[in-house]
């Protein structure tokens, strides 16, 4: 149709809502749904043919859901869309839209109460409005100054993160519940406990390991001597016969802002038996169809496999991935994402060469799925989720970072893993560790995010973590490589390093451990950046700032706390960070 100069072309809608005749289970609301079909240009309109409405009307009279899946199958290329955002921009809406006509899709049908007549449409803004606010909120203000590796600066509408394509009523939902979540974790989290409580456990096990001459000298060759568990997470669970026996022991052992972590502890077992993946049908038996679950699962493998995700997966809340006695791999796909959840443990997995989905319809739960803008290519991707354990992964080569934790995440614990080969993948400089993507985003103050017993390994650059406002302890760590700056932040992030080694490169001007980012020191120099029992090899140093007593006012509180383990122990510590080679019947 005819448009003025400068004008997007209009895309006319009609809405016709039909009473499906289903059966329905005793209290629940028929279902209703509703046909909506565009008005394109004659050229368009030609070309593709408008849908016989009478015959799809008899199609979905026969089709009755024997199963939660089964509603999908709706003949071929027809598509569902469970959720028609409201908040979507305009501009999004035309584009998926065009995207489903030229894939050859004839109707798409939604909910009759989702259209955006809905009350909640006017206090959502103008599409103008949250098209800019999606895009102000997805760029990086490093923009791409030297040295910080950030996103560009000028990057295009069309590249807004997939996050926040969840805009519908249901994804509005589960935001304010999320947020509910997230405040009641960092009010449950008294950070000086958790200091101590973790200080306490680290010195008790160096006390009893005294002797011990073990060290990374035996790195690429697999350890032969008898078992043993070098950090208080792994004490409280290897070394025994029958842990695969006892698994969900694992959930009482976790340390720092994610102690009070259970995962699935209170469902039952689920094995994943299939290493196949669908975003809209996933089969009983893959990773993905357990992911999606509503109830507790504790989620492990049959077997070695390597799992190649067509698409983020996205999960629910009350999980345990447990790889144990096994190989998994999700490699050479999409990563993980746990947006607006709570209460996930992931552990033992091996997590590489991640990409970029697609985009597209996306399943997150039983009972929907909804359309998602590309996903960045992190290997775990945290949004607005509390109460997250990440447990002995291992992880390399992802498109864009390792671990991003954003949009108010908290109560994290990120333990035992090892870091590696993530300096040059598909960009100049990648992160290891985002945790804070926004520097207007102020409600990161609550986050709170324990980093110990981990081993930052070769060809690492930077960002180990990159810290935006929030409370990070960074503990009883190995760095031993990177090539610009271990750890670095911005808008007045707490920082803690305890008991940590920093060895640095042979550069003399990547010595520093620290990085602010966009700060003059007049600036920066009240953000609370302690050091305390670090080790410092190779010329390494760490440019404190803020409360020269914040780590000794930990002691107002207890008199006899024990401090963390000393920096000259950590190598030991960390002896057997990364996935676990574990078989079942022998200790692990």
């Amino acid at each position: 149709m005819r448009t003025k100069l400068g004008q997007q072309p209009k895309v006319a809608c009609t809405l016709r809502a039909r009473r499906l005749e289903m059966r329905t289970k005793v209290g629940q609301q028929p279902k209703v749904a509703c046909t909506l079909r565009a008005r394109l240009p004659p050229k368009d309109h030609r070309r593709h043919k408008r849908p016989n409405l009478r015959r799809r009307r008899s199609f979905r009279r026969r089709s009755q859901p024997k199963a939660w899946n089964s509603t999908l199958r709706r003949g071929p290329k027809e598509t569902i869309m469970d959720h028609i955002s409201c908040s979507m921009t305009i501009r999004l809406k035309q584009l998926i839209r065009q995207e489903l006509i030229m894939q050859g899709y004839r109707t798409i049908v939604a909910p009759a109460d989702v259209v955006c007549t809905s009350p909640m449409a006017p206090a959502l803004g103008s599409s103008r409005e949250l098209e800019e606010a999606d895009v102000k909120e997805v760029k990086d203000p490093d923009g791409d100054v030297e040295g910080d590796g950030g996103r560009d600066a000028n990057t295009a509408p069309d590249d807004l993160v997939n996050f926040f394509i969840l805009g519908d009523g249901l994804g509005l939902t589960r935001e304010a519940e999320a947020k509910e979540n997230t405040l009641k974790a960092f009010l449950a989290n008294n950070w000086k406990d958790v200091l101590e409580d973790t200080n306490k456990k680290s010195h008790e096990v160096v006390f009893q390991a005294k002797g011990n001459s073990t060290r990374r000298h035996l790195k690429g060759r697999k350890y032969k001597g008898k078992c043993m568990a070098t950090n208080p997470i792994d004490q409280c669970w290897r070394c025994q016969r029958n842990w695969a026996n006892n698994r969900k022991r694992l959930a009482s052992c976790g340390l720092g802002f994610g102690r009070g972590v259970t995962g699935g502890k209170n469902g039952p077992f689920y094995i994943v038996t299939d290493s196949s993946d669908d975003v809209l049908n996933p089969k009983p038996g893959t990773l993905r169809f357990a992911a999606i679950q509503k109830q507790p699962l504790w989620i492990i493998f049959a077997r070695s496999m390597t799992i190649k995700l067509v698409q983020e997966m996205i999960m629910q809340g009350d999980k345990t991935i447990d790889a144990r006695g096994f190989n998994v791999h999700i490699a050479h796909g999409a990563g993980i994402t746990i947006q607006f959840v709570s209460n996930v443990i992931i552990h033992g997995l091996h997590i590489h060469d991640i990409v970029s989905g697609n985009g597209g319809l996306i399943r997150d739960s039983i009972d929907h799925f909804g359309i998602r803008t590309v996903s960045d290519g992190d290997g775990i991707s945290l949004f607005g989720a509390s109460n997250v354990w990440i447990d002995h992964v291992s992880m390399r080569r992802c498109n864009d970072g390792l671990i991003d934790a954003v949009q108010g995440s908290t109560a994290i614990t990120i333990s035992n893993c090892h870091f590696t080969d993530h300096n040059e993948v598909g960009k100049e400089l990648s992160t290891v560790m985002l945790f804070g993507a926004s520097d207007s985003y102020s409600s990161d103050q609550i986050m709170q995010i324990t980093v110990a017993f981990n081993h930052f390994g070769k060809r690492l650059t930077q960002r180990m973590p990159r810290c935006r406002w929030g409370f990070i302890h960074v503990v009883n760590n190995d760095y031993t490589h990177w090539q610009m700056y271990a750890i670095g932040g911005s808008h007045n992030p707490t920082i803690i390093s305890q008991g940590n080694r920093f060895i640095a490169p042979s550069d003399q001007k990547a010595k520093e451990v620290t990085h602010r980012n966009n700060a003059q020191e007049s600036e920066w120099k009240n953000w609370t950046w302690r050091s305390e029992g670090d080790v410092m090899m190779n010329g390494a140093f760490f440019v404190e700032s803020g409360d020269a007593g914040a780590t000794k006012n930990l002691a107002a509180k207890n008199n006899d706390m024990i401090q963390a383990a000393p920096g000259t122990q950590v190598t030991w510590m960390t002896r057997f960070a990364g996935a676990l080679n574990c078989k079942v019947g022998k200790q692990c």
